[in-house]
């Protein structure tokens, strides 16, 4: 080896691997906070800790990098080095040479302070920046200004990264020097390139796991010869315990735990062997545990023994629970009963309660009490013998038997019933006393006994075999008793008939698992269900019908022609469903599909706004769209369950009170297309040729009504099918009506769809005008301001005092304010309800649900400071979910569109090619501005005065300006004999801005009250139902130039909207001081609900010479800053609305974008879009 290399050698060795905290080029204030955070650790300790400082990147500090940038410039600003300006950092040709120098380093502190760069670079670039303030002869006072400011920035560092973080590995290296030795096992494993992060915070949780393993002397409560001691651990829950011996850790019953430990040599940390569970107050001992809740080592048994003595323990509860081979404690406790003075559990008895308390525990939890419900379960139960019967109760592990009894009533039809001198049961015509005599088209049932052949033959054709054999039972061996008698009864007409009586006791083998009894419970509980019960019933009345051992039923005597009717082709629009005991006539269209589709559905464009649960402010979207999702809307909108035994993504969705609405909405149309038009004469031509009233559906027939919801294309649609039924309890009256009613609505299947149409909107429809009402409320600067305040009372004062998150929250906050009013409707849906309303909810963003985002990062610099760095990828996924592509860009979006448009043009019909020629070439005149309102009024209609309901409505609906009219049969209801309360629903339409007050206080109801026989009660608030605007406007989403929240068609739209004029309005605008009057004087929002375009929501286009009186007296910018947005608003016209506020005190103002009334102006456009909103002080 040669001199030199010996001499490095020797320097490595001596100088290198002893180098300090001082030695590896920290910051000073670096090295002064390693000093002050750690004055008893080792040197080694702080070199380390130094150096993972240095290696640490800069990721979680945005905080900290902005409040530095922000406070850095603004020190240079006050003190005069650089020009207060938009862009300060900016070099200019007219900066000396060192200001340059300055800015750039500025510059390159950003690119240093990026995520990916570590803090060990901050301190030459901070050192580069002082240096050329200093030779740009910045004051030394400013220079040693800034020099705080980054050795403040540099503690923060420190702070948040090592010492508030990981607080356990400073008491840890303080504690004791060669607690290093440790830690820095951690480099040695993983490297010197290992993650900081990572090494710090494994290091952090060693040190916590040698804090915790540090014992006390004092609790020590016994020692052996062996080197084994008791350690007291003063706690019922030790997690560190549980660790060490593979169990809970854990006895909330005991006010210690007492641990049985060793020091093994050569280790600096103890061993754990045993654990005991101590209550000192009751002298009690609950468990001793070996590893994995297994019994103690043999070994361990007289230091146990020890234990107990030296405590003066009176009981030992330990069992053998939770342990997998609880008979192993056996011997173990009768080694305590024999060494120690205390009481122990018999093992063994100890078994057989816990057993019954299981089981007791089980037959609690199940709630199941057959008593008075309509089932065949009487009583069930189980039963543990006496331990105290067996010779060696040791030897016999703990075991219960199960029982259940059963019992049917099955209605003979006999009228009465005679007992023969061999027990037989006689069919008799009539009541013995009352003379009847034997009834000869009846069979007599033996009576019960196994030993008769007879009494066999009649079990097997009865099918009461059948139902024993599938009877509930336990276990693989069961043992089933069963009898049957015949006695008298009150049937369910109310006529005493002979009964069948069969009871049924199951007696299971034995077993040991409590659980496998809740299983059997609930086989029970099932058994017990009513509609299966009666299924049980019917079927072995049939074979007791079949075999003349009962008479004949509706059902019996009418099946067989009900099942041919369809060989026969009598129905065009019913098939048949046959399952023993029901047949189901089952409503089809002209194809034969009996999943029938009806045309409501909830738009794409509203299911955002659609509450998708109990919580109101969480949405349909906000959730994983699934199947079963649509499921659950459908249940809310219907109030009805799934029809039970169907499983399939789109449930079945059924309730009486679907069924009673159904069967009334086609006898209310069945009754009306037999009503004669009231202005026909009726001619004098006698009672013979009089009108006759109109006859409904028949009332008595079983009707089914299901409906779904199913999600798909980016909607929720909806499907029903309708079955009318006949079973086994259906009389042959209903059944006469019931084919009546297949015959009229298999004649006339417009009525079925009608009604199902009819009644599927009545339900629909309350949720689709609570979707509009609350995407309007995603635009009411009244309740968004309510929202601001209240997330600002949850997270500003957090914020104020720096807690890092909240001061993130209220960043990004700030920038949705300020940049809502300019936001898409796919942009302002995710701020609201990922952002805004969790924060004013006291809750951080989400995604929806339980699922929040992933953090609160968010952008430091630009124009978009503020903005979540997740917002654009939010978006994103929210127009994908509703259906829209979301290109990247807008050149995208419209190439695409072209290609889909030329594809659907190349693949269309010569019909389809047609139609659409003739639709364009009668379209409505696009300027034509018709509004359709909603009201509800409240009529009492008297019965004998006036006409019926359907004809009360055809004079409703004959009042100029009403559309639709349309009785509320949910909320219908009797006040007199003679008097009904009858909610209309009625739809009106006006031109323009009509004021609808006016039309409702000055026309509708005037012309209500005039009908004879209805008496106007009261009303709802008006609203408005094309809530889009105009016509015009809906025609163009239709046409998919409006589009699905911004879209590609809305894309192309707003292009179309801008390259060419818009026509000339037919309709008046109202001026602003019409708009004011109707707020102030009378409280009506002319416009209440905005216009959705593809990337603005307004109301109305106003002409420009009407607002300018209400914009500032100067333009509020600099020449530039106009001729760059005047040049820009020539080429894409106005990309937001003004906004006008209108007060109740009488005044309005210009609130928002009023730079486009100035480009207006001097462009010379006439009108632009302007968003309204009502206030009460302006």
């Amino acid at each position: 080896m040669s001199l030199s290399s010996h001499n490095w050698f020797k320097y490595i060795n001596e100088v290198r691997l002893n180098e300090g905290v001082r030695d590896i080029g920290l910051p000073e204030a670096i090295i002064d906070r390693i000093e002050e955070t750690l004055p008893d650790a080792a040197e080694k300790a702080k070199t380390w800790i130094g150096n993972q400082w240095k290696r640490q990147r800069t990721g979680d500090l945005d905080r900290v990098k902005t409040l530095l940038g922000v406070k850095v410039a603004k020190e240079l600003i006050d003190n005069g080095v650089f020009e207060d300006t938009d862009h300060v950092l900016d070099i200019d040709e007219k900066d000396s040479e060192n200001l340059k120098k300055i800015k750039y380093q500025l510059q390159n502190l950003n690119r240093t302070m990026e995520g990916t760069v570590p803090l060990g670079k901050w301190k030459k670039a901070f050192g580069k920046i002082l240096r050329n303030l200093s030779e740009a002869g910045v004051e030394s006072e400013v220079v040693e200004n800034i020099q705080g400011l980054f050795d403040h920035a540099l503690r923060e560092t420190y702070e948040i990264q090592f010492y508030a973080r990981y607080p356990q590995l400073f008491v840890l290296l303080n504690m004791d020097p060669t607690y290093y030795e440790e830690i820095k096992s951690i480099e040695a494993v993983h490297g010197r390139d290992t993650n900081t992060r990572h090494a710090v915070s494994e290091a952090n949780s060693l040190a916590i796991e040698i804090l915790n393993e540090i014992e006390d002397p004092d609790q020590v409560l016994m020692e052996f010869p062996d080197g084994s001691y008791w350690y007291d651990l003063q706690s019922y829950n030790c997690p560190l315990e549980a660790d060490r011996m593979g169990h809970c850790g854990s006895d909330s019953r005991a006010s210690t735990m007492i641990s049985l430990r060793k020091h093994e040599k050569g280790k600096k940390r103890s061993k754990s062997f045993v654990t005991v569970s101590y209550e000192e107050d009751e002298s009690t001992i609950y468990q001793i545990k070996g590893r994995q809740n297994s019994v103690p080592p043999e070994a361990t048994w007289h230091h146990i023994a020890d234990l107990i003595n030296e405590l003066g323990v009176d009981h030992v509860h330990e069992t053998g629970e939770h342990s997998n081979d609880p008979a192993a404690f056996d011997e173990f406790l009768r080694f305590l009963s024999d060494k120690t003075n205390a009481e122990v559990a018999d093992n063994m008895a100890a078994k057989w309660e816990e057993l019954e308390e299981a089981l007791n525990e089980i037959e609690q939890d199940a709630a199941f009490d057959p008593t008075g419900e309509i089932g065949m379960v009487e009583n069930y139960g189980f039963d543990i013998p006496d331990i105290n019967d067996f010779f060696d109760a040791h030897d016999i592990e703990p075991y219960y038997n199960s029982h259940a009894s059963f019992r049917l009533e099955i209605d003979l039809g006999w009228r009465g019933l005679d007992v023969d001198a061999s027990g037989d049961f006689i069919p008799l015509t009539a009541p013995k006393d009352e003379g009847g005599s034997v009834d000869k088209e009846l069979q007599r049932i033996p009576r019960n006994s196994w030993s008769n052949d007879y009494a066999r033959d009649f079990i097997s054709r009865a099918g009461i075999d059948n139902f024993t054999h599938d009877l509930p039972t336990q276990g693989w061996d069961h043992n089933v008793e069963t009898e049957y008698q015949v006695t008298m009864l009150e049937g369910m007409d109310g006529v005493f008939s002979a009964h069948l009586i069969i009871e049924a006791q199951v007696f299971n083998d034995a077993e040991r698992d409590a659980d496998e009894y809740g299983s059997y419970i609930d086989e029970l509980q099932s058994a017990n269900d009513e509609a299966n019960t009666r299924e049980v019933i019917a079927r072995i009345r049939i074979a007791l019908a079949e075999h003349n051992y009962a008479t004949k039923t509706a059902w019996d005597q009418s099946k067989e022609s009900l099942l041919s009717l369809e060989e026969e082709g009598a129905f065009k629009h019913f098939k048949v469903v046959f399952d023993d005991t029901s047949i189901d006539f089952i409503f089809t269209d002209d194809t034969g599909n009996a999943w029938l589709p009806v045309e409501i559905t909830i738009p794409g464009l509203l299911l955002p706004y659609v509450p998708s649960g109990q919580d109101p402010q969480v949405f349909f979207y906000q959730r994983p769209v699934s199947h079963s999702q649509a499921n659950l809307l459908g249940r809310s909108i219907f109030s009805a369950q799934y029809v039970s035994g169907l499983r399939a993504r789109h449930m079945w969705l059924t309730s009486d009170l679907l069924d009673s609405q159904m069967a009334q909405q086609m006898n209310y149309l069945f009754k009306q297309s037999q009503r004669r038009d009231r202005r026909q004469q009726q001619l004098p031509l006698g009672a013979r040729y009089a009108d006759t009233p109109p006859t409904g559906l028949p009332q008595n027939v079983n009707v089914r009504f299901w409906v779904r919801a199913i999600h798909e294309e980016y909607k929720i649609r909806f499907e029903y099918t309708l079955r009318l039924i006949v079973d086994t309890s259906t009389s042959q009256e209903a059944i006469d009506q019931t084919v009546e009613m297949l015959k009229a609505l298999d004649k006339n299947p417009q009525f079925v769809q009608a009604a199902a149409e009819e009644l599927i909107a009545v339900k629909v429809e309350p949720t689709i005008e609570t979707a509009e009402q609350q995407r309007a409320l995603f635009s009411d600067s009244q309740w968004l301001a309510s929202r601001f305040r209240l997330a600002d009372e949850v997270w500003l004062q957090g914020a104020n005092e720096g807690t890092p998150a909240f001061e993130a929250y209220i960043i990004i906050l700030e920038w949705i304010k300020e940049n809502l009013p300019q936001m898409t409707e796919p942009e302002r849906y995710v701020a609201i309800t990922e952002y805004l309303i969790a924060a004013s909810q006291r809750d951080f963003p989400r995604t929806g649900g339980s699922h929040y985002l992933t953090s609160l990062d968010y952008e430091t610099e630009g124009s978009n400071q503020g903005k979540p760095k997740e917002f654009d990828a939010r978006v994103r996924a929210f127009k994908r979910a509703i259906g829209g592509h979301a290109p990247e860009s807008q050149a995208e979006g419209i190439e695409s569109l072209a290609k889909s448009m030329r594809r659907v043009r190349m693949e269309e019909s010569l019909e389809d090619k047609l139609q659409r020629l003739d639709n364009l070439l009668n379209e409505a005149d696009p300027t034509y501005d018709l509004r359709i309102y909603k009201i509800t009024v409240g009529c009492n209609v008297n019965d004998d005065i006036g006409g019926s309901e359907a004809e009360t409505a055809a004079e409703i609906r004959g009042i100029a300006g009403v559309t639709t009219v349309r009785p509320a049969a949910d909320y219908k209801k009797r006040i007199t004999a003679q008097s009904e309360y009858i909610p209309f629903e009625i739809k009106f339409e006006l031109i323009g801005a009509a004021s609808r007050v006016k039309y409702r206080d000055e026309v509708l109801i005037p012309a209500m009250r005039a009908i004879k026989g209805l008496n106007v009660i009261d009303w709802t608030s008006i609203h408005r139902t094309n809530v889009q605007g105009t016509v015009h406007t809906v025609r163009e989403s239709a046409d998919g130039m409006g589009g699905n929240f911004g879209g590609l068609g809305g894309m192309v739209g707003a292009q179309m909207g801008r390259r060419y004029p818009s026509p000339e309005r037919v309709t008046p605008t109202p001026t602003i001081d019409e708009l004011i009057a109707d707020w102030a004087e009378g409280g009506v929002q002319m416009y209440d609900h905005p216009t959705d375009t593809t990337n603005m929501a307004f109301h109305v286009m106003m002409p420009v010479e009407e607002l300018w009186p209400y914009c500032a007296t100067y333009y509020r910018g600099d020449k530039v800053s106009f001729d760059g947005n005047y040049q820009d608003f020539i080429a894409n016209g106005a990309q937001n609305p003004v906004y006008l506020a209108i007060g109740k005190n009488g005044r309005a103002k210009v609130t928002g974008n009023e730079d486009i009334v100035w480009f207006a102006k001097e462009s010379g456009l006439e009108e632009v879009p302007v968003f309204i909103s009502y206030q009460r002080q302006v």
